[in-house]
């Protein structure tokens, strides 16, 4: 147990680290300047939108470097996200896993097959985001409306396994209130997908928290275990 929390907490700054070089090399803005997607940046953009005005849009710089230097600023962050999805993909790997040895539930297993759905729909929008840049001066509407299915599968996938792992461990204070902040996060997710897209960003962020909030659990637990087997001694 005391090596599946060490390599938790190891992918756990791993992923920080990621997520902070890929806030770093990510472009922050675009030429897209009105519409429900405008605070979103130019990647979440293209994950969230299936109206190619909006992609077209964003590319709409007079200049013809800055659009180009919109490109490879996706580009790049889009190549350094495959290192992001795996050390997500294994970090709820690791989350459950360590609470599937800790509580012993039957209907864990079959929560270890959403990290491996979640990088196979990312990992798939990302090739696409590919081909959305390779044809941005032709008709990329195919691709576009794929990269949209994929993304919010996946993002829904992340956002459903947080609030089933917890629902069947939620017996102490800060369990529960975890499972009421994941159900929150699911619930505003879908309704800012399908319905107002100017919450996405609030839901990404949201999103993010799910993930600290797992840390801070694992935390808890791996104290009250140390606690616990303190006392006994």
């Amino acid at each position: 147990m005391k090596k599946i929390f060490c390599t938790f907490y190891v992918n756990a700054v791993l992923l920080l680290i990621m997520n902070a070089v890929l806030h770093r090399v990510s472009p922050s803005f675009d030429n897209y300047v009105k519409g429900e997607l405008k605070n979103l940046s130019p990647v979440l953009k293209i994950e969230f939108t299936r109206d190619t005005t909006v992609i077209k849009q964003m590319f709409s710089f007079q200049e013809p470097e800055k659009n180009i230097k919109l490109k490879n600023e996706i580009i790049l962050a889009n190549s350094l996200d495959f290192i992001y999805m795996i050390l997500y993909s294994l970090y709820m790997y690791l989350f459950v896993r360590i609470l599937a040895k800790k509580y012993s539930h039957q209907f864990f297993f079959i929560l270890f097959y959403l990290p491996i759905l979640a990088f196979i729909f990312d990992f798939s929008e990302n090739l696409l985001t590919f081909k959305i840049l390779q044809n941005l001066s032709g008709d990329f509407s195919f691709y576009l409306y794929y990269e949209w299915l994929f993304s919010i599968t996946k993002w829904i996938i992340i956002s459903l396994f947080f609030v089933l792992t917890i629902a069947f461990v939620a017996v102490d204070f800060f369990s529960i209130l975890f499972l009421l902040f994941s159900l929150i996060v699911l619930l505003l997710g879908i309704y800012a997908i399908f319905f107002h897209h100017k919450l996405l960003s609030l839901y990404v962020f949201l999103v993010s928290l799910d993930f600290f909030a797992a840390l801070f659990y694992v935390v808890f637990l791996h104290i009250r275990k140390d606690g616990y087997r303190r006392k006994k001694i």
